[in-house]
């Protein structure tokens, strides 16, 4: 009877890891899909694409890093006692090392030449010590197609590189600047990412969200990290959610 129990209780761990499977592969194929038959993104319409030069000027990449480091230095000052200890119960992890910015929303605004521009963050921290090495950043960083560039991040520009002509979203250093010191990469180490969308963006928010959620989805498994919200703990269903409600206003 208890050969039994155990065979039941295996065969409903496959048909479980076999439903998310399929559910998971099924997300990315529908994702896939709602890409490459985006207009822009048709391969057929590439010498059709259209930019809003208004749009395209007041969208303030070098604005957005700026304030997300300014947040970087806030929670620093705002980071107590309590707020660590309390941060150690809930996860178990040592936050000393991770500065999170105190944001009470999923979305921050930054208001430039009064266009409302929206910055969605998205955090991978590492799960253990030691922390995220500059070669294995490196090798992720090239496995995602992310391209090293302005103000010493890493950006993303869509399949092939070739479809939008601003980033869709971009990867900072959890570390005040937020910058990489790409001469000095194998002498590099960092215990957080951190992911950033400035929106509007050149193809729908909703669509530009899922591209850097799975992003970060894909880097966290290859650097053994997770992802967090903007209030430092798990990102959960609910959180996302929330920040996918905010993207499909773009």
């Amino acid at each position: 009877m208890s050969e039994l129990r155990w065979i039941l209780l295996g065969l409903g761990v496959l048909v479980i890891a076999a439903i998310y499977f399929w559910e998971s592969t099924k997300q990315k194929r529908n994702l896939r899909s709602r890409v490459e038959n985006y207009p822009s993104f048709s391969k057929d319409n590439i010498s059709n694409i259209r930019i809003n030069p208004k749009k395209e000027r007041n969208i303030d990449i070098s604005g957005a890093l700026a304030t997300f480091n300014a947040y970087l230095k806030q929670s620093r000052q705002s980071f107590s006692a309590a707020d660590i200890k309390t941060h150690k119960a809930d996860t178990g992890l040592e936050t000393d090392g991770h500065d999170f910015p105190e944001i009470d929303h999923e979305s921050v605004s930054l208001q430039n030449k009064n266009i409302m521009q929206e910055i969605m963050v998205i955090y991978i921290t590492a799960t253990s010590s030691p922390a995220f090495k500059g070669p294995d950043i490196l090798h992720a960083m090239e496995s995602a197609d992310m391209q090293f560039g302005e103000m010493k991040i890493f950006h993303y520009y869509g399949p092939d590189k070739k479809y939008t002509t601003r980033a869709l979203f971009n990867i900072a250093n959890i570390h005040d600047p937020g910058n990489f010191d790409i001469e000095s990469m194998d002498r590099f180490s960092t215990d957080g990412l951190a992911l950033f969308m400035c929106l509007p963006a050149e193809i729908g928010g909703d669509i530009a969200f899922e591209i850097m959620l799975d992003t970060a989805h894909n880097l966290a498994y290859l650097l053994g990290g997770e992802l967090r919200g903007s209030d430092r703990k798990i990102l959960d269903a609910e959180k996302l959610n929330k920040m996918r409600e905010i993207a499909s206003r773009y």
